[in-house]
């Protein structure tokens, strides 16, 4: 078997995903709603608390469907308004373990295709055993997708993003452990 063959898959299910949002001045509390469907006729998890991201737990939701949510924040005169809804999609996350040589250093590749539509696969290096997260953000900064989140050993590896919920535009996509940190941006055009 040739290097080019050696792979590991690594399969997560995105059914435990963590919702965030930008804090409110003033605010002590947050309600957050999530429905499978977008007038909210369906909540499938509701929930108050104290910080601007939410942890859906595990059992709520159902894998390969489309989960609507919106925030409202809290303090002593009530609630303020509704969010915008948002939304979500559950999947099966996969991450491959390309060759049997560990890097030297760490490194995010440039996506490939990008632009793209809607599937692009991303490339990283590690060379330590790592906890290791990849992120996309939308233009304004915010974190729309949690990519990866696992705990890897030293190599290379490749993983793919599926932008079908998304619209056309510029995204970022951030690869995060404890010593090292890096941002690319990747073009979806439908």
């Amino acid at each position: 078997m040739t290097k080019s063959h050696l792979h590991k898959i690594f399969y997560r299910l995105i059914l435990t995903p963590t919702l965030f949002w930008n804090t409110v001045s003033g605010a002590t509390s947050y309600k957050v709603l999530v429905s499978s469907m977008i007038n909210f006729g369906f909540i499938v998890d509701s929930a108050t608390v104290y910080t601007n991201q939410r942890t859906i737990p595990n059992g709520k939701l159902n894998l390969a469907s489309t989960y609507y949510w919106k925030v409202a924040a809290i303090n002593s005169l009530g609630f303020g308004p509704w969010s915008e809804t948002w939304n979500f999609s559950t999947a099966i996350n996969h991450i491959t373990k390309i060759g049997s040589e560990i890097p030297t250093s760490f490194s995010l590749s440039q996506n490939y295709p990008n632009p793209f539509n809607p599937t692009t696969k991303i490339k990283f290096d590690i060379p330590t055993f790592s906890n290791v997260r990849i992120n996309i953000y939308d233009i304004t900064g915010r974190e729309i997708y949690n990519l990866v989140n696992e705990t890897l050993t030293p190599g290379s590896y490749q993983t793919s993003f599926d932008g079908l919920e998304l619209n056309s535009g510029i995204y970022f996509y951030k690869l995060i452990t404890k010593n090292f940190t890096e941002t690319k941006k990747m073009l979806l055009l439908k």
